[in-house]
């Protein structure tokens, strides 16, 4: 429960900082009986002004606790006394699609200015096998 509570603090700082003073940027979406995935509410688009540009900002909410445990128990090793929680990426997450390379360029540039990324997966060089394109910090 504690990565959980961590995730959603995390989801809460995150969407603030990329959508200040808007309500989706203060909006709690985690609970998918109460909002459904393809609820209007999950989805913000930025204007040139925002940090991240013109993209459509989506909020999927936080892995539910079971999906949690099933991916941290999914990569225990023979000697790992417990899940390994603090090994987890993706336990919240915010997806925005660009309307442009430029603005994904500008908001790369503005990610790396302003927040502490820990990794940078790169797959505009290297795309996935059915051609998908995409940055993950």
């Amino acid at each position: 429960q504690e990565v959980i509570a961590d995730a959603m603090r995390a989801q809460r700082q995150l969407k603030s900082r990329l959508a200040p003073g808007m309500e989706w940027g203060l909006s709690d979406l985690n609970d998918p009986a109460a909002v459904p995935p393809s609820h209007e509410s999950r989805m913000w688009c930025s204007c040139a002004r925002d940090p991240l540009p013109h993209g459509t900002h989506y909020d999927p909410g936080v892995k539910q606790e079971s999906e949690v445990l099933e991916q941290a128990q999914a990569i225990m090793g023979p000697l790992d006394e417990d899940p390994p929680f603090a090994s987890l990426a993706g336990v919240s997450s915010v997806l925005v699609v660009f309307d442009s390379a430029a603005c994904l360029l500008k908001a790369a540039e503005w990610v790396l200015a302003h927040m502490d990324v820990l990794w940078l997966e790169n797959n505009f060089r290297n795309p996935h096998c059915t051609g998908y394109r995409d940055l993950s910090f």
